[in-house]
C-alpha cells in the first residue's frame, strides 16, 4: 500500500509541476477541464524521451523527475520499495496520459494503430519512471541508515544469577530455588561486535 500511495502522491505531484514548467494549449471538455493540471502534466511526462531526444527542455525535464524522486523517497523504505514505487509511479503517469489522449482525440479508439500507441504509451512512460530513482534511492538508504542506528539492539543472551547460585534464561521476579525476591537487573554480557 505505501508504493501505491508513493506511486498516487508523486504523480499528482509530478503532473502539477510539469503543468507549471510546460502550459500546453490543450482544451478538454467540459468535466475534465477541472483536472487540468493533472491530465496535461501527465502528457509532458509521457513524452519525456520524445522531449530528451528532441534536445529540447532536457533540464526542465530532469529537474521535475529528480524533485518527483526526493517527493517519493519517504514512501520507500529500500531499495526494493523505491522500484515498485516508480513503477507504480509510471503506471499511474501513464494512466492519466492515455485518459488525456483521450479526451483530446476523439477518434483514438477507431483509429486501426490504437493498440500499439497504447503499448508505447505505457512501456515509455514506465521506463522514464525509473529516472527519479537517482534522488529517492540515496535518500531511501540514508534514511535506513538512520532508522537502523536508532534501533536498540536485543542483547544476544540474557541471564539472570541468583545468591544462592541459581541460573535463570530469563528475568524472573522471584526465585524458583529458594525464593528469594530478584530485583538486581539481569547480566547483560556485553556484545564484543558493537
Amino acid at each position: 500500500m505505501r508504493n501505491i500511495l508513493g506511486g498516487l502522491v508523486g504523480s499528482l505531484f509530478g503532473t502539477f509541476f510539469a503543468t507549471t514548467f510546460f502550459m500546453h494549449p490543450t482544451s478538454y471538455p467540459e468535466p475534465f477541464n477541472i483536472a487540468y493540471f493533472v491530465l496535461n502534466g501527465a502528457y509532458v511526462l509521457e513524452q519525456t524521451i520524445q522531449t530528451i531526444l528532441a534536445g529540447e527542455y532536457l533540464l526542465e525535464i530532469l529537474i521535475i523527475w529528480i524533485a518527483i524522486g526526493v517527493v517519493i523517497s519517504p514512501f520507500s523504505r529500500s531499495e526494493m520499495n523505491a522500484i515498485r514505487t516508480c513503477l507504480w509511479l509510471g503506471v499511474m503517469i501513464a494512466s492519466l496520459a492515455v485518459a488525456s489522449v483521450l479526451l483530446t482525440d476523439s477518434g483514438f479508439w477507431t483509429s486501426p494503430d490504437r493498440n500499439i500507441t497504447l503499448l508505447l504509451i505505457y512501456l515509455s512512460t514506465v521506463i522514464v519512471a525509473f529516472l527519479p530513482l537517482i534522488t529517492a534511492v540515496p535518500i531511501a538508504l540514508v534514511v535506513k541508515k538512520i532508522r537502523k542506528e536508532e534501533e536498540i539492539i536485543p542483547p544476544s543472551k540474557i541471564e539472570t544469577v541468583c545468591e544462592c547460585g541459581a541460573v535463570f534464561r530469563s528475568i524472573p521476579l522471584i526465585c524458583a530455588e529458594c525464593g528469594r525476591k530478584l530485583v538486581q537487573s539481569p547480566t547483560l554480557p556485553t556484545d564484543s561486535a558493537s
